[in-house]
């Protein structure tokens, strides 16, 4: 079984620590979402988009 969180990457910036990790969404039939972090900001997340066309 994927854990709920892996963190991917990971890198220290003078703003806080910079994160990508990959979240499974056990809610949501074990969709899996990438997300970026600022210190404790989100920066992005996959769940949120919005489709071209």
């Amino acid at each position: 079984m994927t854990p709920l969180f892996e963190e991917l990457a990971f890198h220290p910036t003078p703003l806080g620590d910079l994160i990508l990790r990959r979240r499974r969404m056990t809610m949501l039939d074990d969709l899996i979402v990438y997300e970026v972090l600022l210190g404790e900001a989100f920066l992005m997340s996959s769940l949120f988009h919005e489709v071209l066309g």
